[in-house]
């Protein structure tokens, strides 16, 4: 009969928690993609905003438009600004549930080691018990022909 492995049940909690984790991580790293292409498209239309700034200053002038215009890139900055805040908080959140997974995997790892130790140690002593029986078998046969 193979051998219970009595942590089981931790180590099904190590694996639930390392695949949970490694949910967070994806769904963290989709938020952060998510926040650069949005940072991207803003320096776009930022660019665009400038150039038509720009022309608007040259030759005949509509102030309130030119007014309106600097509003909105004022805007946009803003918004880049805080952006840019929650790019850097995504990093530190994913490094951090990285930390995490790494050391939940070497929690994992850790546990599956000794199962397989465990394991191993059946083995060898099934072995033990067949070589036995078997030069039991040897010794009775060698004892008939005797």
């Amino acid at each position: 009969m193979p051998p219970k492995f009595s942590l089981e049940p931790v180590l099904e909690v190590r694996r639930t928690r390392r695949e949970a984790l490694e949910v967070a991580l994806a769904q963290l790293m989709d938020a952060r993609r998510r926040a650069e292409e949005k940072r991207l498209l803003l320096q776009t239309r930022h660019t665009h905003l400038l150039a038509e700034l720009r022309r608007r200053q040259e030759g005949r002038m509509d102030l309130a438009l030119i007014r309106h215009l600097r509003a909105m890139l004022q805007a946009m900055e803003r918004e880049m600004a805080s952006l840019e805040n929650e790019i850097r908080r995504l990093d530190r959140q994913v490094e951090a549930k990285r930390q995490e997974l790494v050391a939940a995997k070497q929690d994992e790892e850790t546990l599956e080691t000794l199962k397989e130790k465990a394991w191993a140690a059946f083995r060898a002593e099934l072995a033990r018990q067949e070589a036995r029986v078997l030069d039991d078998v040897y010794i009775a046969q060698a004892y008939r022909r005797t």
